[in-house]
């Protein structure tokens, strides 16, 4: 059983049965920069294992709530120069910001961003047994 369920019964208006999701947890700076059309790419260091459908967006503390989603399109993998060079200007980020969220890492994914929803109300993951991703989990 999958330990995120609970969390699925949250957004069951927003998820068809045939759809693989995700919860992942960002910033309200970027996850705005991302419903506002400005952030077209979303940089992680781990990747998906299973094709997604939709990535849901767990905006972290002191916010704490899910506030919308996006369908994911082509998801690059390179060394972070390589990934910089081809989505800077779409990423909406400064570059030291880039560098300093690659850490040290030779590779990142980019997940290229497609048709946002901003939720006109947020959703409180807490009204249910809820942990937030450490970065992203399947819902």
């Amino acid at each position: 059983m999958n330990e995120h369920l609970h969390i699925s019964s949250l957004l069951t208006e927003f998820i068809t049965d045939d759809e693989v999701c995700c919860l992942l947890s960002i910033k309200l700076e970027y996850a705005n920069k991302i419903l506002d059309g400005v952030k077209l790419f979303e940089y992680r260091k781990k990747g998906f294992k299973r094709n997604i459908n939709k990535i849901f967006l767990y905006v972290t503390h002191p916010t704490s709530e899910i506030i919308g989603y996006f369908h994911p399109g082509k998801i690059l993998y390179n060394d972070i120069e390589s990934i910089w060079e081809e989505t800077n200007l779409y990423s909406g980020l400064k570059r030291d910001t880039y560098l300093s969220y690659c850490n040290g890492a030779s590779h990142i994914y980019a997940i290229s961003i497609f048709k946002v929803v901003r939720f006109t109300i947020p959703i409180n993951p807490y009204q249910t047994v809820f942990r937030p991703p450490q970065s992203f989990y399947y819902i």
